[in-house]
């Protein structure tokens, strides 16, 4: 008789295979260890109709192909792994091993959670004895009843259908995933790239959305308020107040729990006093509270809205069966139920059809019985409602819905705050205006089920998961800490220190794995239990790197505990059978990337490993270049500070990028980091790691990329992209506590709050203390430049700066952007008239510096020719320096007409999630310090360029100076097109990382 010798979980990167498995002796002492034909044949028979995709892994086809006995073990892995995939969980490797002895054998089968896995391999075993009865039908029985048991036991462990879809399609994209313990969340990404999910709801949903969702009284109202079309809705708590609600909204009524779900307790069509009892009564035994509801004549349908755009729709239909002329209602409902995505409850995407009470009355009101013949065609319902839960299904409309309704969807999700919304709308038609049918908001929900649009009766599959998934994890980006393994006698604690040294002057938090005291982050880890220490790797939201020492005899026994690795080290020389063993292990995790402790080339090999997981230009890149420079500089310590000394004197003015805290991307996954730094800190911990260089100049002048406005323009909205608006207050308040002199206006952002919103900018920064130019309520007052005039030594200077914005036909002849004699808005880029200030000013103010300081350029590209064409021109205008802005990315630093144009800064805060990698741009950007100095009656000039990280996906939305690794790639991309006589220019350091500076009688 056959029987379990042993089970065994290995982790992750084991023998057999990338993925946790469990390992299953079978033992059989009268040696057979087989499976004859027909009982192979046996299990194809009595096992239910299963979904096409269930059956679909290898076990299961040779199980399904095969000819001739099987071996016992094969048996064991089909059935294990069938339980498992039929709860939806993506599991499919097995492998069959001989045991020492000969009569065992060895089942191995791939796991994703511990206990389900256990339970499903003892299930395995158990219906394998049942095989000697050669009864299918107690085989079937056997089965439906284990099956039964494993769902009810396994129920608070196993995630839900929806978000194991979303876990499928991030393996197929690498990105790692794993069931969170005790609870049916996941996890996905590793260290700092993290998320968790339940269904469509992730660690970036509002929890207050959520809330607000829930409790219809209240998102009823608030929706009715702002004008979208809402069901009149009343809130009881006893039948009376029931009643009375009813008979004043008018019957027929819908009554609902006033916090349920799934359909649970709500009744359609309660046409009078009589009916409302049972129907109150329903809903109350879901909640306290219940909405009585204004019956609202259509279908209903369920809009996606994913990040305030909408994504898919579906008309949601009752539970029902249609006539074939032949069979009853009764036996139309037992084939329907035949249909393998009703067979098993949660676990599949459609719930099985009721032939219960309900459904009796519900026929019953059609004039039909469940022995009913209907005729073809016909259709009877089963229920009123048209939840999936109580059996209903779904037919795609995405691509009918009118553009009027997509914007009462988008607005309701948008009002609310809900990142992955789904919308309940009924309405006669969904293909034509609201204003000309109706219709109306019956609800909001703030974790729709995705499966209405992924499995359709009708129409095309809407892969909504893996909208979901793209929301969290845009292609390309980063998932994995990187990691690199040590395994053998090697001298580790020599690697261990390289790899920190490298990690620290890469600025990445890395995180080592091995014997020795300390914790986790830059030190070791005690090793009272080796897998809950790779656990820590996967869990720590601050790492990006980590280094496992793991003993050969432990990869070997127990696994890794990683599916992947960038960098495996191994001892040099020969080495054991187990320590090979190991050594194969690291070779297929690692993808092959597997070196010998003694290779020469182990240190860069490292360096590439620590490498972000996405390079500079977004694309992973395992090669490490020398950057060449364009010209020759000259390394120096940081220049003395003089300005103590009676006869030197200094002045510095700073000017950086674009400037804007990030409100209107609060609901995007991605900025749940950001509203905790503004919970903590205030907007002003955004600036907080560039603080030092704000405060050491003298004059700090940046472009406020955004209108001190709570909303942006109604007339706008829908017709102009990407539209800004900001917390006035808060914005503000940051700008003072940072010593903000003054901002520029003039770019394509400060009209998105409308003339009034352009308005209030000024007026609150005139409050405040700090000036703004570059737009204003005409042209005359927009192309004023902002001056300062400041003595220098025995000297007076005027710093003029010129606020103006690049000419787009768009933006004149749509938004009617730019500023006119009567007409509020930014300064467009006007050399002829620039020219002509210029001219005058150089008589009326005392030793000017003529500064342009334009808005123009293409978004996350390099320099355009136009505005190589607009600097030549502002430079014949009489401009001695040109800082540029506008890209959002570090553009270079060119001579024209023997001047200097630095042609983008880039941003400065700019608190959007991130879209570097997305476009592949450059991750930096740049601060530019004018620095006057008098010393012994001299007058010098130089120009400081300072390169900042500005990702926010890197920097958790705190722009900073650049690393010293990171410096020669911002440097690269700087000074690409800087030639001439530039000989004097220098690379220098201050305690904050290094800058490029250029003695501006160098270049003039």
């Amino acid at each position: 008789m056959m029987k379990t010798a042993s089970m065994r979980v290995l982790a992750a990167g084991n023998l057999f295979s990338n993925q946790p498995v469990l390992q299953l002796a079978l033992l059989d002492h009268e040696a057979q260890l087989r499976v004859s034909l027909s009982a192979s044949r046996l299990i194809l028979k009595a096992i239910p109709v299963q979904r096409e995709e269930t059956l679909d892994f290898q076990a299961w086809k040779i199980l399904h192909d095969g000819q001739d006995p099987v071996r016992a073990a094969l048996v064991v892995e089909a059935l294990a792994l069938l339980i498992q995939r039929a709860v939806n969980i993506p599991v499919s490797f097995s492998a069959t091993a001989a045991g020492i002895a000969a009569c065992e054998s060895h089942a191995i089968f791939e796991i994703e959670n511990t206990d389900a896995g256990l339970q499903a391999g003892e299930i395995a075993v158990r219906l394998l004895a049942e095989l000697a009865s050669s009864d299918a039908g107690r085989v079937r029985r056997a089965f439906e009843k284990e099956f039964a048991a494993y769902v009810k036991s396994t129920a608070g462990t196993i995630p839900e259908a929806e978000t194991l879809d979303i876990a499928k399609r991030a393996r197929r994209r690498g990105i790692p995933w794993m069931s969170l313990p005790n609870c049916t969340f996941i996890q996905l990404g590793h260290g700092r790239y993290k998320t968790v999910m339940s269904a469509s709801e992730s660690s970036y949903s509002s929890s207050m959305a959520s809330k607000l969702a829930k409790r219809k009284q209240i998102t009823n109202p608030m929706l009715a308020a702002v004008g979208l079309p809402m069901a009149i809705q009343r809130t009881a708590r006893t039948l009376n107040e029931a009643l009375v609600a009813a008979r004043w909204i008018g019957f027929p009524v819908v009554v609902k729990p006033a916090e349920g779900k799934k359909g649970k307790g709500v009744t359609v069509g309660v046409a009078d006093d009589a009916q409302m009892g049972s129907a109150f009564k329903s809903a109350q035994a879901v909640s306290r509270r219940v909405v009585v509801e204004s019956l609202i004549p259509g279908d209903e349908y369920r809009i996606l809205v994913i990040d305030g755009q909408f994504r898919a729709a579906a008309m949601r239909r009752p539970a029902h069966v249609k006539g074939d002329g032949r069979s009853t209602i009764r036996q139309l409902i037992e084939r329907e139920n035949r249909n393998p995505e009703r067979q098993f409850g949660a676990h599949t995407n459609l719930y099985p059809l009721m032939a219960d009470r309900e459904a009796q009355t519900c026929l019953s009101e059609q004039g039909v019985s469940l022995d009913t013949v209907l005729e073809p065609g016909r259709v009877a319902f089963l229920r009123r409602v048209s939840n999936i839960s109580q059996g209903g299904d779904t037919v795609d409309v995405t691509d009918s819905v009118h553009p009027s309704v997509r914007e009462i969807a988008e607005r309701a999700a948008s009002i609310l705050g809900i990142d992955v919304c789904g919308v309940d709308y009924i309405t006669k038609d969904i293909s034509r205006p609201h204003g000309e049918v109706g219709g109306a908001i019956c609800e909001v929900n703030s974790r729709p089920g995705l499966s209405v649009h992924m499995v359709v009766s009708e129409g095309t599959p809407r892969d909504m998961a893996a909208a979901v998934l793209e929301r969290l994890f845009p292609d390309g980006a980063p998932s994995r800490v990187r990691v690199v393994a040590i395994s053998g006698d090697c001298d580790e604690k020599s690697v261990q220190r390289a790899i920190v040294a490298l990690a620290a002057r890469k600025g990445r938090h890395v995180g080592i794995v091995a014997p020795g005291p300390g914790g986790i982050r830059g030190s070791h880890v005690p090793c009272a239990s080796h897998l809950e220490q790779i656990g820590a790797i996967t869990m720590d939201g601050d790492l990006e790197a980590a280094v496992v020492v793991v003993p050969p005899h432990d990869i070997v026994r127990f696994g890794l505990g990683l599916d992947h690795v960038d960098l495996a080290i191994v001892p040099a020389g020969e080495a054991s059978a187990r320590s090979e063993a190991a050594r194969g292990i690291l070779d297929r995790v690692s993808g092959g990337n597997l070196i010998t402790a003694d290779d020469p080339q182990l240190v860069d090999r490292v360096r590439n490993a620590l490498k972000p997981a996405l390079a500079r230009h977004g694309k992973a890149d395992v090669r490490e270049t020398a950057r060449p420079q364009t010209f020759p500089v000259a390394r120096t310590s940081a220049p003395t500070d003089m300005r103590g000394r009676s006869d030197t004197a200094e002045f510095t003015a700073l000017l950086v990028g674009d400037i804007g805290f990030g409100e209107p991307y609060f609901g995007h996954p991605r900025a749940l980091e950001l509203k905790q730094l503004y919970a903590t800190g205030g907007y002003g911990s955004s600036l907080r790691r560039v603080s030092e260089l704000l405060a050491a100049a003298d004059l700090r002048i940046g472009n406020l990329e955004v209108p001190l406005a709570p909303a942006p323009d109604p007339i706008l909205q829908g017709y102009k992209k990407y539209l800004g608006w900001s917390d006035p207050d808060e914005t503000v308040r940051a700008l003072v506590k940072a010593r903000f002199d003054a901002v520029s206006l003039a770019n394509n952002h400060s009209l998105d709050g409308g003339e009034q919103g352009l308005r209030s900018t000024i007026q609150k920064l005139h409050e405040a203390g700090i000036a703004s130019f570059g737009a204003d309520m005409d042209q005359a007052a927009a192309s004023q430049p902002f001056m300062k005039t400041v003595r220098i030594g025995a000297s007076e200077r005027t710093i003029v700066v010129f606020g103006c914005f690049e000419h787009r036909s768009k933006y004149e002849r749509q938004y009617r952007w730019y500023a006119g004699p009567d007409r509020p808005g930014v300064n467009p880029i006007l050399p002829e008239i620039i020219a002509a200030q210029i001219k005058a000013l150089r008589v009326a103010v005392p030793s000017p510096f003529f500064i342009i300081y334009p808005h123009w350029g293409t978004d996350y590209l390099d320099v355009q020719q136009s505005q190589r064409e607009y600097a030549r021109q502002l430079m014949s205008a009489g401009a001695d320096l040109i800082v540029g802005h506008g890209a959002h990315v570090l553009q270079g630093v060119e001579q024209v007409a023997g001047r200097l144009v630095v042609y983008g800064l880039g941003n400065f805060v700019w608190n959007s999630p991130g879209r570097y990698t997305k476009l592949q741009a450059t991750p930096y950007s740049l601060a530019a310090a004018v620095c006057f100095r008098c010393v012994d009656d001299r007058e010098t000039l130089s120009l400081r360029l300072y390169p900042l990280l500005t990702d926010n996906a890197v920097t958790k939305f705190q722009s900073r100076r650049v690393s010293a690794a990171e410096f020669p790639d911002a440097l690269a991309v700087l000074t690409r097109n800087l030639d001439g006589p530039t000989g004097k220019a220098g690379l220098h350091e201050d305690p904050r990382g290094s800058y490029l500076e250029i003695p501006v009688d160098a270049v003039r």
